[in-house]
């Protein structure tokens, strides 16, 4: 034995995936992210406005 690892087991160590997965999942989780913090500083910034619009939503359209 020459102490080396098999390959088999060098490559498990290295995550599931190409590369570009991975970058289109953060780029994913990045735009999510960004579009929830944008939705709640407006929320916090115009509460009346929130409370008001919502009042004039249709509860029938949802079902």
């Amino acid at each position: 034995m020459t102490g080396e690892q098999p390959v088999a087991t060098q490559k498990a160590l290295y995550p599931p995936g190409d590369l570009a997965i991975w970058f289109f999942i953060f780029a994913e989780l990045s735009a999510f992210f960004a579009l929830f913090v944008t939705y709640a500083a407006s929320y916090r910034g115009h509460y009346e406005l929130f409370a008001t619009m919502q009042q004039t939503l249709d509860p029938e359209w949802g079902r």
